[in-house]
């Protein structure tokens, strides 16, 4: 399971969340579904103890909000991260 507060360049919960919806407005204009991007991977990353930890946390969590939009995009299916 991931800790916001590890993460480098986000020391709570909620900067963590403006991490992810900054690199979620990345896929798409429309700042609802980014916002669901967002939360998606936020939820992702946090519940799913199935996700390989990598020690590049950053790393991980793109890669988690990556396969997440691309299933809220329609592109690919959201299966495991990595």
């Amino acid at each position: 399971m991931l800790v916001a507060s590890t993460f480098a360049g986000a020391s709570t919960s909620a900067e963590l969340k403006q991490v992810l919806l900054r690199w979620a407005k990345r896929y798409t204009p429309d700042d609802t579904i980014a916002e669901r991007i967002a939360q998606r991977a936020a939820l992702v990353a946090t519940a799913d103890a199935e996700i390989p930890f990598d020690p590049d946390l950053e790393r991980q969590l793109f890669t988690v909000l990556h396969a997440v939009a691309l299933d809220e995009l329609g592109l690919t299916g959201c299966g495991a991260a990595g």
